[in-house]
């Protein structure tokens, strides 16, 4: 509304619901239909900040919301230190109200917001790198995906090690992560949030290699139906891959080589510059040529 001051605080509780709403019509992908859906989100984001380093504001004009975001305190690993970097995503501003600076003001406060808390870096994901990078945000190191043959991936001697994930791993996997993220530049810790869908979501699996009762490395992973005519034709698409040494990486692969009989690909989102040398073949499937003469990997 023009000539009314908008104003960003913590979203009051009466009006998550109306934050829900906001979030179901600006990103229609979520498919934040129904009231069973609606009611999901709004407890989901009750449950986000139960974590003191997650909070969800608001943009209101006079009484009304028109937008809202969730910001988040990482720690993250700064060449072995860990530091503050603050986090900010479920930038949403409702429908009548875009192109009305809304969303600029809340990057702008959310910025400004951990500056004061002398937080060394800020991250999102760019939806918009365009509208990002004039705010100053640069770019990240690039993601490759790439389409293995699970019977391109190495084989090792054994996978002896190798068992699925169950409840009682909670805090020796969390363990794990945690030195993961010690030993990783760039890394952030993972959150309780993070920790959940591990143990939680149905359609996750995840594989845990376990030596003398101590989770070192696990993999998990979740089945996409590659043709929707065909029930036996699957692939895999990794979502963490973590391992301490190249030992539990070497069983972890065996484990997704020995699936070669009912797995047409495995698909890896890494930004590992090396992984082509990895796979037997690292081409993708496709036997794309790219100029003047390259095979196409990723």
């Amino acid at each position: 509304m023009k000539g009314v001051r908008s104003v960003i605080k913590k979203i009051l509780e009466k009006d998550l619901g109306r934050y829900v709403d906001i979030v179901a019509n600006a990103y229609p992908g979520f498919k934040i239909v129904t009231p069973d859906d609606r009611a999901k989100m709004k407890q989901r984001l009750t449950d986000l900040c139960t974590d003191p380093t997650i909070n969800v504001y608001g943009v209101y004009r006079g009484r009304e919301l028109i937008g809202g975001m969730c910001t988040y305190g990482f720690t993250m690993n700064l060449f072995s230190v860990p530091i503050l970097v603050g986090g900010v995503g479920l930038v949403a501003v409702d429908l009548l109200h875009k192109k009305e600076r809304a969303c600029r003001d809340m990057i702008s406060f959310f910025i400004e917001l951990y500056r004061k808390k002398d937080a060394a870096l800020v991250a999102l994901y760019p939806f918009r790198p365009d509208f990002y990078r004039m705010m100053g945000f640069g770019y990240g190191i690039k993601s490759n995906l790439y389409k293995i043959r699970p019977g391109d991936l190495p084989r090792g001697d054994s996978k002896r090690h190798i068992r699925f994930l169950k409840a009682a791993d909670r805090q020796s996997f969390i363990q794990c992560a945690h030195r993961f993220f010690l030993d990783h530049h760039g890394m952030f810790e993972m959150k309780k949030h993070e920790v959940d869908p591990f143990f939680t979501n149905p359609e996750v699996r995840t594989v845990v290699y376990e030596d003398a009762r101590k989770i070192k490395g696990y993999l998990s992973f979740i089945f996409k139906r590659t043709d929707e005519n065909n029930l036996l034709r699957n692939d895999i698409i990794v979502r963490h891959c973590v391992y301490e040494n190249e030992v539990v990486l070497s069983e972890l692969l065996t484990f997704l080589h020995t699936q070669l009989d009912q797995i047409h690909q495995v698909l890896f989102s890494t930004q590992d510059e090396f992984f082509h040398f990895l796979p037997r073949d690292p081409k993708d499937g496709s036997d794309s040529i790219i100029p003047l003469l390259a095979h196409q990997t990723n």
